[in-house]
This record gives structure tokens, sequence and C-alpha cells, in this order.
């Protein structure tokens, strides 16, 4: 076995042992917390949970029993098939506009290097590179093949490979500045402090690490010329970090792009507080806007397809430091990527129909390489 196939292996063993924790540690069946004992497992007879008021609760020994609604906790089967499915499908809407202002940032960043794209096939392409995200390990697959199928048409291909992963470093940039904002605003809340830590440290890592590339005096200082030149593929590696330097001459555009991912996140955290609307979670949107942005970072780690298995687990640990359950926080996650792949399918289309012709199987093998971590 190569050393690329048993990492790939790993990876995928990796995800499906995560999966299995959280499948394994979610709740299941519907729970009465009794006052002083144990958890009692069992089920709600209640069509809805009110806010207040009593319920009725079935035991698992046939015993029926009324307890007060602030008690109970439904399990993850009672919230998935009483799901309000038009209020689900109503949730893809913001998440098409959210790919849609992507799309737009894409071809902004692609323009500042002089290449050709335009926002039809931008668009076309961004939907390919979504149904690529639920088949290739991580939740950003796709934008190796976004690349490819630029750069196949494009003189600059270098630019064009660059283009994409900018445009993916943007967008988890701005994800993480959004919840170092919104963490700022939790700070008082000491059960979230180790959370709002680790967004901010983040952020922090993020503005010294771009301050150091982008500033000439910084760059001599650490001498990373010198050591570039020192590295394997060092014409590549030269070419690569001569059209990721060119943006600091990009401001307008860069600061164009950031404004979009702002824009953009806003419509995904609001399609996914519609998803959890959808299952009767009653969370304030302030939680999503502090959570999503980290769970999607941690999504798009290359382990499972779609970012399944660790993404979940983020979902539920994330959420569980807000206090939301480990049921709710599930299903939200599963909600939100079946929705992803339901909408992926439109690349899948755009693929059957040859509108980009296909990606060669020498060429998609690469698909598991290391720029595919990106």
């Amino acid at each position: 076995m190569t050393g690329k196939r048993a990492s790939l292996v790993i990876r995928l063993l990796l995800g499906i042992a995560i999966v299995g924790v959280v499948l394994y540690a979610v709740e299941w069946r519907d729970r009465w917390s009794k006052p002083g004992s144990k958890e009692v497992a069992g089920t709600i007879l209640a069509g809805e949970i009110p806010e207040d008021g009593d319920v009725s609760f079935l035991v698992v020994d046939g015993t029926e029993i009324t307890v007060p609604a602030s008690q109970v906790r439904p399990g993850l089967l009672r919230l998935l098939s009483r799901a309000r499915w038009r209020l689900f499908l109503i949730a893809a809407i913001p998440l098409l506009i959210t790919y849609t202002v992507n799309a737009y940032r894409w071809l902004l960043l692609s323009h500042a290097l002089s290449l050709s794209l335009d926002f039809g096939r931008a668009l076309r392409l961004s939907f390919i590179g979504l149904f690529f995200n639920n088949v290739v390990p991580g939740a950003t697959g796709g934008d190796l093949v976004r690349a490819y199928y630029v750069a196949r048409s494009e003189v600059q291909r270098t630019e064009s490979v660059v283009a994409v992963l900018m445009d993916r470093i943007v967008g988890l940039t701005a994800m993480a500045f959004q919840a170092g904002v919104v963490a700022l605003f939790f700070w008082p809340r000491t059960e979230l402090r180790s959370l709002n830590v680790g967004i901010l440290s983040l952020v922090a890592g993020i503005l010294i690490g771009a301050a150091i590339f982008y500033s000439k005096r910084g760059r001599r200082l650490l001498r990373l010329d010198r050591i570039g030149r020192r590295l394997p593929l060092q014409r590549i590696i030269e070419e690569v970090d001569g059209a990721f330097f060119a943006f600091r001459y990009r401001k307008k555009t860069v600061a164009a792009a950031f404004l979009l991912s702002f824009l953009s996140q806003g419509f995904f955290i609001f399609s996914q507080y519609v998803v959890g609307r959808s299952l009767g979670v009653r969370c304030h949107l302030s939680t999503y806007l502090l959570v999503i942005p980290m769970a999607s970072i941690v999504s798009s780690v290359p382990l499972l397809p779609g970012g399944w298995g660790l993404g979940d687990a983020a979902y539920v640990y994330l959420f569980g430091l807000t206090g939301l359950a480990k049921a709710p926080a599930l299903a939200i996650g599963i909600l939100y990527r079946l929705l992803t792949m339901g909408l992926s399918l439109i690349g899948a289309l755009l693929l059957m129909l040859g509108v980009e012709g296909r990606v060669p199987s020498h060429d998609a093998s690469r698909l598991d390489s290391p720029a595919a971590d990106l």
C-alpha cells in the first residue's frame, strides 16, 4: 500500500470511528431528567413540547406519567421524525444565495489575477465543486476540481489554482473573524470561556501570519525567500508565492471579498438556523453565529466526504458548550448536510450534461493530493 493510499485509509477509518463515537453518545430516545436520580428513557407523548406546563411521558417499562416540560428532552429519532419538512426545504433558499455570493467572490479574486473567468462559469463550477465536496474527504474537496477546470482553459495555471485557494482562505478567515466578534459578546459567560479563547486565539494567529507574509520587512527578517529557494519544487513554490503576494497590491479586491464573505455567511448561518427551527430547536440566532463558523472550519478537515463525522462531532461539542443537548445538535448537523447533498445534485446534473466536460481519471486521482487538503 502506497503512502497516499495508507493516508486515505487512516483518515477514513478515523472518520468512521468518530461517527461511531458520536452515534453512541447521542440520545436516540426521549429522556426525562428525573430530579435527584438518573435520566429515564422513554417517549414524549405530546405532539409539541410546550415551553411551560406538563407533558405525558411513557417510560420504557410502559408506565405513563406526567412530568414538567422543562424536565424532558427529545431524542434524535423524535426530532427527525417530527421535523417540519416544508420549513426545512425553505432553508435551501438562503443556502443557494450563499453559493451564489461565494461564486461572485471567487470571480473577483480571479479577475484580480487577470483570469478570464465569467460569473456564469464561476457559478456552474461552484456547484460542481459542491458535488465533489460530498465525494472527496473533507468539506473543501471540490476546490481542486474547480481549480482543474479553470486551469485547463487558462494560460496562467498557477494563478488559477491560487485564486481558488485564496477564495477558500478568505472564506475560512472571514468565518473565524465573524466568530471572534460574537465571542467578544459571549465573553462574560464562563461556560463558553474555553471556546471564546480558542476562537480569539485563532483570529490572532491569522492576523499575525498574514501580517508576516504580506510584509516585506517581515519576510526579510524570517528569511522566507531564502527558505523557499531551498525547498523542493522551488520554481512552483516561487510562482505560487508570487501569485499570493500579488494580493498585497489588490487591497480593495480583498476587502470586497471579505465583505462578500460576511454577507454569504449571514445567509449560510441563517439557513442552519431555519433547519434548527424545523426541528423545533429553540436556540437564539446568536448561538448559531458563534458555533456554526467554528464547526464549519472543523468540517473542512479531510476525513470523510462532506465533513461527515468530524463535522457532526463539532456540532455536538460546540452546541453542547452553549447548553444544547446532543440529539438536537446532531440533528441540525445531519439535516444541514442532507440539504447540502441535495443541492449538490445540481453539480452532478451539470457533469452529466457535460457542461464543463469531465475530470479525466488520471486527474481525478489527484483529488486526494496535499493540495486538496487546503
